[in-house]
């Protein structure tokens, strides 16, 4: 006999050190229009700003409500798997914490994910504060080419023609205002089978920063599945709220883990082609805009020519920096 007790959707939230943001996320998720066929899982990757004392004062004595505290930080990817185990719905919600989620967002994602076999995933609309589309939530797989322009040649940035062509075009040529078909989707909310979750081998646990996200689209995309952007389902993300507490160990981490998304995905030598452009082209660079910064304040030292310093060191390294040892 099926397991009558067994909830239908699992929500999995890793937090860390965003107390008041991880509160109002599951607060959102609470008000859910489906309540009664959810369960939420926070694991909390060793926060210092009391986030467990607070998630168990306030949810502790709710049955759908399990808070893991983790006495190490895990990182986002290893994290996940870690609340992934200890979910029991039949579908997985990744959900990040710095995010809140509409009423009928997890219903509407469940009709769009179960109302096709061929779909693998489904991924909402994405809203930053101030109500304009994150371009993430809809968005082509990456590859090495692309990478590059944007992380060493920072395309994105020239003028307008230029940057158009290359975010419009290249990047996310995808309109937010229509549910459809995608490449990829947001790692900041994702709703899958859980079967089919954990048959792909769930997120790559090596991965420190960024990058798990995307290569979990690219293996449900092997598998034969399909991804839709669901326009109808909407999650306000406040983004990277955890990282920014971290400038330095994100950037470094980010920049590793796009590397090994490369290695995985396109091979070795697309890796090779990948590590030397950040080598020889992106650390020039940034080592030129921290002697222009440095000239410019007199060569007086600020706290963001130091990052940018520190990120060049750990970049030449090319060593990810732990999370006990970030600054």
């Amino acid at each position: 006999m099926p397991d009558v007790s067994r909830p239908l959707i699992s929500v999995v939230i890793v937090s860390w050190n965003v107390k008041e943001l991880s509160i109002n996320c599951v607060d959102s998720i609470l008000k859910s229009t489906i309540l009664d066929k959810i369960e939420v899982v926070v694991v909390d990757n060793a926060s210092s700003d009391g986030t467990v004392t607070a998630m168990k004062d306030k949810f502790g004595a709710l049955q759908n409500v399990q808070i893991y505290a983790s006495t190490i930080n895990h990182g986002f990817a290893k994290g996940n798997n870690i609340g992934f185990e200890l979910a029991r719905g039949q579908y997985t919600f990744i959900l990040n914490p710095d995010t809140l989620v509409l009423p009928d967002t997890i219903e509407k994602l469940y009709l769009a994910l179960t109302s096709d076999n061929s779909i693998g995933m489904t991924g909402p609309k994405l809203l930053y504060e101030n109500g304009t589309v994150q371009k993430t939530c809809a968005r082509k797989l990456p590859g090495l080419n692309d990478t590059i322009l944007a992380e060493c040649f920072k395309v994105q940035s020239w003028p307008r023609f230029f940057s158009n062509y290359f975010e419009y075009k290249v990047r996310f040529p995808y309109n937010y205002a229509n549910s459809q078909l995608v490449t990829a989707i947001s790692g900041a909310a994702m709703l899958m089978k859980t079967e089919d979750l954990k048959a792909i081998g769930m997120f790559d646990p090596e991965y420190l920063h960024c990058g798990e996200d995307i290569e979990l689209c690219w293996k449900v995309l092997r598998a034969g599945k399909r991804i839709r952007y669901c326009e109808e389902a909407t999650v306000i993300h406040f983004e990277s709220q955890s990282s920014k507490k971290v400038a330095v160990r994100t950037q470094v981490n980010a920049l590793i883990s796009i590397g090994r998304y490369i290695k995985k995905t396109k091979g070795i030598l697309s890796y090779l082609i990948y590590r030397f452009s950040i080598l020889f082209v992106k650390v020039p660079v940034e080592s030129l805009i921290v002697f222009l910064l440095f000239f410019r304040n007199r060569f007086k030292s600020t706290e963001d020519t130091k990052n940018r310093g520190l990120v060049i060191l750990k970049i030449i390294n090319w060593k990810p920096i732990l999370a006990n040892r970030n600054k």
